[in-house]
């Protein structure tokens, strides 16, 4: 099945209970990931461009100060159905979905970087933080074998 992917955003506001809209992407997107970074801004990256389901490269900040998406650097790689954790030291970790070439956002820089190889290339993965500042990458499938998910787990260090 296809998605469509869509530029429009929205806000939750928790107190009412509802959305309202906040402006749009600058590019459409569906499957790509949205990590809030510590300055209170939102990445956002990769994902379905388009209805054929291909990943993308494109990343873009969205600044709740201004209400506005602005382009960033792109990733080395197209990826969609990938996870990006973010680190304590303020970067962003982002693995798999379409590579095992793992890659670290800093938004100091807005650039991204290769930091690693991992051993599988994962899509629909999780990766999660622990209190000792490694990531654990969890299951997931080939994107290439949908069908046998992946029964391994790996640490980022």
């Amino acid at each position: 099945t296809s998605s469509s992917p869509i530029a429009t955003a929205e806000l939750y506001d928790p107190l009412t209970g509802a959305f309202s809209p906040t402006g749009n992407m600058t590019w459409a997107r569906g499957y790509h990931t949205a990590t809030l970074l510590g300055d209170g801004r939102v990445l956002l990256i990769g994902g379905a461009s388009d209805q054929t389901n291909a990943g993308s490269n494109t990343a873009e900040i969205y600044d709740p100060d201004t209400s506005s998406f602005v382009a960033t650097g792109s990733m080395e790689v197209a990826r969609l159905l990938h996870t990006a954790t973010l680190l304590p030291n303020g970067t962003v970790l982002v693995t798999g979905g379409g590579s095992r070439a793992a890659e670290i956002y800093d938004p100091a820089t807005n650039s991204f970087s290769v930091a690693g190889i991992t051993e599988f290339d994962r899509s629909g993965h999780s990766a999660t933080l622990l209190q000792n500042d490694k990531v654990i990458v969890v299951g997931g499938f080939d994107p290439q074998d949908v069908v046998s998910p992946f029964v391994t787990a790996e640490l980022y260090q």
